[in-house]
């Protein structure tokens, strides 16, 4: 994959996998399962990609993988983006914002809340999206790179806030801006995930 040698990794990848599956080797499948996703995604098969990164992410739970989880959860939400599929994506992220709120990764929360603020403006809530990219740039810890990503949390989060502002009212984005810089990052987490509890049972959010 590194030498960019597709079809190379294609056929080890299978190999890999029908060995893993004899084992019924989860924690490996999870890996190998997303390195596949990977590929199709580089390859523009978008569809494939989405559904390898489930079964990843389904082996990683099945063990409790968290890191798996997380990491698998992020990878599938880009897909997902990538596709159009908005809330989809807004699901995945979510996902992997839970399992690195278990594992109190501060780096891989703010990671997941910047994701989950691009889908929010993808899908027209472009002040909500405004308070959590100013949550995550008030972070030091926001200076740093996900694994999965090549450029720091703040950049990718500064990026996005200049794209929504040209769409808003500049008292409006100021407001929103300033409300979300005073607020601690673990309190938008807890806001995020009890939200996406209530939705999961029906409950008015």
């Amino acid at each position: 994959m590194v030498t960019a040698d597709l079809d190379t990794a294609k056929t080890l990848l299978v190999e890999g996998l029908e060995v893993l599956r004899l084992l019924d080797e989860h924690y490996y499948m999870s890996w190998m399962l997303g390195h596949q996703s990977r590929i199709a995604a580089r390859e523009g098969r978008l569809e494939d990609a989405i559904d390898l990164f489930s079964q990843s992410r389904s082996r990683a739970q099945e063990i409790d993988y968290l890191r798996g989880v997380q990491t698998v959860s992020a990878g599938l939400g880009e897909v997902n983006v990538a596709a159009g599929h908005f809330e989809a994506a807004e699901s995945a992220f979510e996902e992997g914002l839970a399992a690195a709120e278990q594992m109190s990764m501060i780096r891989e929360m703010l990671g997941m809340v910047t994701k989950c603020a691009k889908v929010q403006a993808a899908m027209g809530e472009k002040l909500e999206a405004v308070e959590m990219l100013a949550t995550v740039l008030a972070e030091p810890a926001s200076t740093e790179q996900l694994f999965t990503d090549t450029s720091p949390i703040n950049q990718i989060a500064t990026e996005a806030l200049e794209d929504i502002e040209k769409d808003l009212d500049p008292d409006e984005y100021s407001a929103a801006y300033a409300k979300g810089s005073s607020r601690p990052y673990d309190v938008l987490v807890k806001e995020v995930l009890d939200s996406r509890s209530r939705s999961r049972d029906g409950s008015p959010t």
